[in-house]
């Protein structure tokens, strides 16, 4: 090492397990944030865009809300490092007074704007790791041609940009709905 090389610093992560999560609960409060591979994460602000697609995909999922199934940007705990927020979440059963885990997970779905490159490289992983068998992906980053990427344990299924999709249950999404005029909303700002 010449003199005019910057030393060599070795950094180490520490990661915070779930209860580490809830203990730093007091210091976190007011603050948007989330637990990803035992990283506390802040969370983007919702803009515009991603405002109108999760509550217009909460409208059409309305019956899932009934039957006290349908969480929205509520945490799922994935031990023991894990504790997103997705944007919504449909339970296979009501939890009662309890946190989702993975095998309570029906669908969960990310809504990405300024987050996409977090939800698809980071977040996905994750939650493929833990066992949740379906997962979408709302791509918004481009409004004039938004996409839903559906992911099972095989891989990205398709990606749709419109029509009816299949939530499970009987029930499916209008995208079409989901999407009009999201060209002329903004977009998540930056983190």
């Amino acid at each position: 090492m010449s003199p005019r090389d910057p030393p060599v610093v070795s950094v180490a992560l520490h990661r915070f397990t779930i209860a580490d999560y809830h203990r730093l609960a007091p210091v976190l409060a007011g603050r948007r944030t989330e637990l990803v591979d035992g990283l506390l994460i802040d969370m983007a602000a919702i803009g515009s865009r991603h405002l109108a697609v999760v509550t217009r995909l909460q409208s059409q999922l309305d019956r899932f809300n009934r039957e006290e199934r349908l969480l929205i940007q509520q945490p799922v705990q994935i031990p023991d490092f894990d504790e997103p927020q997705p944007d919504l979440a449909i339970l296979a059963a009501p939890l009662g007074l309890r946190l989702p885990q993975p095998a309570d997970v029906q669908l969960l779905v990310e809504v990405a704007d300024s987050s996409y490159g977090h939800d698809h490289d980071t977040k996905l992983r994750r939650y493929r790791a833990a066992g949740i068998a379906r997962v979408w992906i709302v791509d918004i980053r481009d409004g004039r041609r938004p996409r839903l990427e559906a992911w099972t344990p095989n891989g990205m299924e398709g990606a749709v940009h419109g029509g009816r999709v299949d939530v499970g249950d009987g029930t499916s999404v209008d995208l079409d709905r989901v999407f009009l005029g999201l060209e002329r909303l903004a977009s998540d700002p930056e983190p």
